[in-house]
């Protein structure tokens, strides 16, 4: 430890240069010593924290890829399907909007348009100010960052 490295520090020389009278005899020496060392308590438990620092790493990594982007869409609730660093969002299974508590505003009924079908593009929604928007006003006013995902030719 410490207190060894400081005592060797004192007792050898900066530049050690020591002739070895018996090979073998050192060879055995210093393969007793590695042993000792390896065989002791301080390598297992500096390998179980290595081990330990890179699976907590490997594991924040990973999630990160399983949870992916955290944009929704914003009339169905539906992930962006895009990993990593990107700037436009990207959702290729999106669901009807009444499973994200849409209803029709004239029958008080789940809406049941898809997100991307021509009703939906005609239809208004309350912006977070009160007004009834069109689509892509209501889009570009709460969420413009995903407009891009309502650009796509009506279904």
């Amino acid at each position: 430890t410490a207190e060894l490295h400081r005592q060797l520090a004192e007792r050898v020389p900066a530049t050690a240069d020591f002739p070895i009278a018996d090979p073998k005899l050192f060879a055995g020496t210093l393969q007793a010593r590695i042993s000792d060392i390896v065989a002791g308590p301080d390598i297992p438990k500096r390998l179980a924290e290595q081990l330990e620092k890179a699976l907590r790493e490997q594991s924040i990594q990973a999630w990160s890829l399983i949870r992916g982007c955290s944009e929704r869409c914003p009339l169905c609730g539906s992930k962006c399907d895009l990993v990593g660093e990107h700037t436009r969002h990207r959702c290729s299974h999106h669901l009807f909007p009444a499973f994200h508590g849409w209803m029709d505003r004239t029958t008080g009924l789940p809406s049941f348009n898809h997100c991307l079908s021509a009703a939906t593009r005609e239809g208004s929604y309350e912006c977070k100010d009160g007004i009834w928007r069109k689509l892509e006003e209501y889009l570009r006013e709460d969420h413009a960052a995903l407009l891009p995902l309502f650009t796509a030719p009506a279904a």
